[in-house]
């Protein structure tokens, strides 16, 4: 991710995570920022817990995550 994107990513993440903190199943989501101590592949990374994949599911059928439109971000499919 370009440096000069980073503060627009942030805003749109929180943007999705209000999105899905009302789905049922979510439980919580963190994003954590990487140090590049041993591995530079990725800048961010999100952890989110739900109650089963199902549910991780639903909460996505009808929506487009904001990382859709960021240069650099990684779909990760479950």
């Amino acid at each position: 991710m370009p440096p000069d994107k980073e503060k627009e990513f942030i805003k749109t993440w929180h943007g999705t995570i209000d999105h899905i903190t009302t789905a049922p199943g979510f439980i919580q989501a963190r994003l954590r920022r990487n140090t590049g101590l041993n591995d530079t592949t990725s800048l961010y990374v999100n952890v989110a817990l739900w109650e089963d994949v199902e549910s991780y599911r639903a909460a996505f059928r009808d929506f487009t995550p904001g990382r859709a439109t960021h240069p650099g971000s990684v779909k990760q499919a479950v």
